[in-house]
């Protein structure tokens, strides 16, 4: 016979899923919000819905290219997926046009080398530079797959 479960540990589910919840709510009556997406995007991820965050984040990172918080999440879990290897080119594609959007351009080239010619991902890298005008941020090193 299985013993019932603690009583803290299901209010901390039932609180995680209210929360989810909630963060969807205000996501589906307000899509453009960066507050929202950004909160309902965290909520999925912790839960374990990391391909939903990224559908949301994906969407969020396209209204609002600027927002630091939306950019780094975005770029949290493109960095988690491809740590685990086994990712599409789709994945290492989308963290290279994260990481340009967030300044970081020669960790995006590098990155995007992988997967396509050197002169693709400079012509990316530097549209992506033009059309946002972040200042260059410092190298960091990329997990090796």
């Amino acid at each position: 016979m299985l013993a019932p479960p603690d009583a803290a540990e299901t209010r901390a589910e039932a609180s995680a899923k209210g929360s989810i919840e909630h963060w969807a709510k205000a996501y589906v009556k307000n899509p453009r919000s960066a507050e929202a997406a950004l909160n309902y995007a965290r909520r999925l991820r912790v839960a374990g819905d990391k391909q939903q965050a990224l559908l949301v984040l994906r969407q969020a990172a396209a209204l609002h290219t600027g927002h630091r918080g939306i950019l780094s999440e975005y770029g949290r879990l493109l960095k988690q997926a491809m740590a685990h290897g086994g990712h599409e080119a789709r994945v290492n594609h989308n963290l290279a046009l994260v990481l340009s959007l967030q300044g970081k351009y020669e960790e995006a080239k590098r990155l995007g080398a992988r997967q396509a010619s050197a002169e693709a991902v400079t012509a990316n890298v530097d549209y992506v530079k033009r059309m946002v005008q972040l200042e260059a941020k410092p190298l960091v090193a990329v997990p090796a797959v």
